[in-house]
């Protein structure tokens, strides 16, 4: 198969939306590194086309991402393609959509402190020493009665160091 030269379309005989239509589908097709398809060179801002309203399927899109579903998974479950998430999720409508899930789970949330007393009481409360002691210690810990403790992971270095050092009391000791 031989290829042909061939010239790119020239823009000059394009009247106005033409011309636009053109260069917006130029910039998605051709995107720059580092910046997503959609927003145009020199664009930064919120994408060019807005949804006004979202419908309960983009609804429900959302929540499976939100509950933790892949892109493409969600939009399996909801007849979309994965590059329509993406879009979705960038839109003001699903942010503000977003926000209002997020302050009905923290009010949840803030409504289950109640139990969470209640569990530690019934640490408290329980036979066994080891949970009556990690439930006074979440008790501590929460109430602020007792700093949490701030020793991080020991790397094996420290160990090491720690056994050295254990060993030259030791020996030292026995002098």
């Amino acid at each position: 198969m031989k290829l042909l030269p061939s010239d790119p379309a020239q823009l000059a005989p394009l009247a106005g939306e033409q011309r636009e239509l053109v260069e917006r589908a130029h910039d998605y097709l051709n995107p720059v590194r580092g910046r997503p398809p959609g927003v145009r060179n020199g664009e930064g801002g919120p994408p060019r086309i807005v949804l006004r309203k979202l419908s309960l399927r983009h609804k429900q899109a959302i929540s499976l991402v939100l509950q933790g579903m892949s892109r493409s998974d969600a939009a399996e479950a909801t007849g979309f393609v994965p590059e329509y998430i993406t879009f979705l999720l960038q839109q003001p409508t699903a942010k503000e959509y977003i926000a209002h899930i997020n302050r009905a789970v923290s009010t949840q949330l803030e409504a289950l402190y109640g139990k969470s007393v209640e569990a530690i009481s019934g640490g408290l409360n329980a036979s066994d020493p080891d949970v009556k002691l990690r439930a006074a210690k979440l008790q501590l810990q929460t109430t602020g009665r007792l700093e949490p403790s701030g020793e991080e992971k020991k790397t094996a270095e420290d160990v090491v160091a720690a056994i050295m050092l254990g060993v030259q009391v030791n020996i030292n000791s026995s002098k």
